[in-house]
């Protein structure tokens, strides 16, 4: 089964089962990037590492290639969407980014918040590793309504959130900094010609 990217694996219990990329990934010819790789990482890196085998059958985590098409990622629990960063004054290096929005529910009318911050495509996956450690830890299992992240973020925050997320990475040796700037130094998504 896993050479057609198939498993059975994990469906016995609660783990994140919702890994999501854009559907015309790989051939929308204005995609800035193909995330299926991403996902592919993330979803074997939770498959065989036991930690986080803790997760929430419902815990959700989108890649958008911010082509024709989205992967509604402000639906989610955590979503990537990836952005050109133009020229800024934060000394960004401008390029391929990926936008982190955080706390989305799909059908509570509650959407993911952009959180500010980027990170690499290549680095989406460790990013995702840490934000599910911290939600492993904190986030409240005793309510199957409640396990999502959503509610950790009403109750510590979002700073509190990002914080541990980025120590969780240092502790990882990942080399991954979480890196904030203001959406407008982005190029706009492209708009579907009608």
């Amino acid at each position: 089964m896993e050479t057609v990217n198939l498993t059975a694996q994990g469906t016995g219990a609660d783990s994140t089962r919702n890994l999501t990329v854009t559907p015309s990934a790989g051939f929308d010819l204005d995609e800035l990037v193909d995330m299926r790789p991403q996902a592919r990482r993330l979803s074997m890196r939770i498959l065989r590492t036991r930690e986080l085998q803790g997760i929430p059958r419902k815990f959700n985590i989108s890649f958008d290639n911010a082509g024709r098409l989205s992967c509604l990622s402000d639906t989610n629990d955590i979503g990537f969407l990836a952005t050109i960063v133009e020229e800024n004054p934060d000394s960004v290096e401008p390029g391929l980014w990926c936008r982190i929005a955080l706390g989305g529910i799909t059908g509570h009318k509650d959407f993911a918040r952009d959180t500010g911050l980027l990170c690499r495509p290549e680095e989406t996956v460790d990013v995702s590793e840490a934000m599910l450690r911290v939600f492993v830890a904190h986030g409240d299992r005793t309510n199957r309504k409640k396990a999502r992240l959503k509610y950790l973020l009403e109750k510590e925050g979002v700073a509190w959130f990002l914080d541990r997320a980025q120590k969780k990475l240092d502790e990882f040796g990942s080399g991954v900094t979480l890196t904030r700037l203001d959406a407008k130094y982005e190029r706009p998504r492209t708009p579907i010609d009608r």
